[in-house]
């Protein structure tokens, strides 16, 4: 368990066995009992990371005023794919729901996935955003990304740039790969210099500004729901259902849901309560 910025999440671990990491088991049964006592320690929202769909309906479950759904991987682990049509139709139709999902990319080059064990292919992961966008058009999709990995070469390293301006993601999380002792990447020949990983950081970060100012400029004129979590003498603050940080002109009460229409969308998204 942990507290985000956004909001509480409750955690699984990760059943895929990647070869940079260490994995532990799915737990399910606490989530139920968490989720309820913080509701009832008055949080309104939550964060759901591993989240299984299959695991939605539970007996006694009490629903957030907004979940937040962060995944380990992306087309696994449930039944019908992590990000399936049952979770994009629950989305699509509970107002609950954030409209946001990080879906953590990791590389954009298959060889590098294949050499990391992600159980998909680049094209696969695009597929699965490409459905997603078409049932919920307005939707954020974020991702991790690690850079670096044994044998990224400037090709494959170009092949993850290249897809990442085509994907369009809301925000990327980029990490240069770190090496864990024991792990089956460890044993990989062809590790990167630090020098040229921090460097690779540094080009992904530069792109990732560009392209979360291009999402952010989309919702010009448009009217969101912001979450309100701070205020100042002037303005309020909060994140909107997109997972956009708002700047909004007036003062509102923290933890009040407020129509917003965008007004601005530059180092700040600012807006106006809708009328």
């Amino acid at each position: 368990l942990y507290a985000p910025v956004y909001g509480p999440a409750v955690l699984n671990t990760c059943n895929g066995a990647s070869t940079y990491a260490f994995s532990g088991n799915a737990c399910y049964g606490p989530r139920c009992t968490i989720t309820n006592y913080l509701l009832g320690a008055g949080y309104p929202e939550m964060d759901y990371a591993q989240y299984f769909p299959d695991r939605y309906d539970h007996p006694g479950y009490q629903v957030p005023k907004y979940i937040m759904i962060w995944g380990k991987d992306p087309l696994y682990s449930s039944p019908d794919g992590f990000f399936g049509h049952s979770i994009i139709d629950l989305m699509k139709n509970n107002t609950r729901i954030a409209r946001h999902l990080h879906i953590p990319v990791q590389s954009c080059d298959d060889d590098i996935l294949k050499a990391m064990n992600r159980p998909y292919t680049i094209e696969e992961y695009k597929d699965r955003i490409s459905y997603i966008r078409s049932q919920i058009p307005d939707i954020s999709i974020s991702t991790d990304l690690i850079v670096g990995f044994p044998k990224e070469t400037e090709e494959r390293f170009e092949n993850t740039l290249n897809q990442l301006k085509e994907i369009q993601f809301s925000f990327i999380h980029v990490f240069p790969y770190s090496r864990k002792t024991g792990t089956a990447a460890d044993r990989m020949d062809g590790h990167i210099d630090p020098k040229i990983k921090k460097q690779r950081v540094r080009t992904v970060m530069d792109l990732e500004k560009d392209i979360s100012m291009e999402f952010k400029k989309r919702f010009i004129g448009k009217k969101v729901k912001v979450l309100i979590e701070r205020h100042d003498d002037s303005y309020s603050y909060g994140y909107s259902k997109e997972y956009i940080y708002t700047k909004v002109k007036s003062i509102y009460e923290t933890g009040s849901v407020i129509d917003v229409t965008i007004e601005e969308a530059g180092e700040e998204v600012i807006g106006n309560a809708a009328e």
